[in-house]
């Protein structure tokens, strides 16, 4: 949410880890403010972001920050967890499509693994672009 900046600032503050205010990896899911709002707010106010993802490239609507995901980019981040794109702007991993009219459908699906744990997120993805997923 666009104004959730704030709470999510105080909570980064606090992580040891980012005490350089600088995150690795963002990924803005689709062009939604639900979905980039606090993330704009936090990277205008002090944090920076080594790369950020987002579905559609550098014409990507009102947030307008970063480079477009590729289907099947996997990142390394370190000590066994890893996060692989699965779909993208109507495109799936196994090379299906669905169409990306409702603007929701161009989310990004990622999975992300840590040794036996895997998560899958995707956005606010609607049903047309759940029910070709396949195997990922």
């Amino acid at each position: 949410k666009s104004n959730a900046g704030g709470m999510l600032k105080s909570y980064l503050d606090n992580i040891p880890a980012l005490a350089d205010h600088v995150i690795d990896y963002v990924v803005a899911s689709h062009d939604d403010t639900d979905h980039y709002g606090g993330l704009d707010s936090i990277l205008s106010n002090g944090y920076s972001a080594g790369t950020v993802y987002n579905c559609c490239g550098t014409n990507y609507g009102s947030f307008g920050r970063g480079v477009a995901i590729i289907v099947g980019n996997s990142v390394d981040l370190g000590g066994g967890a890893n996060v692989l794109c699965v779909v993208a702007n109507g495109t799936l991993i196994n090379g299906q499509t669905f169409s990306t009219s409702e603007e929701n459908n161009q989310s990004i699906g990622l999975l992300i693994t840590y040794g036996n744990f895997h998560y899958l997120t995707a956005g606010d993805m609607e049903r047309v672009g759940e029910r070709p997923r396949g195997n990922a």
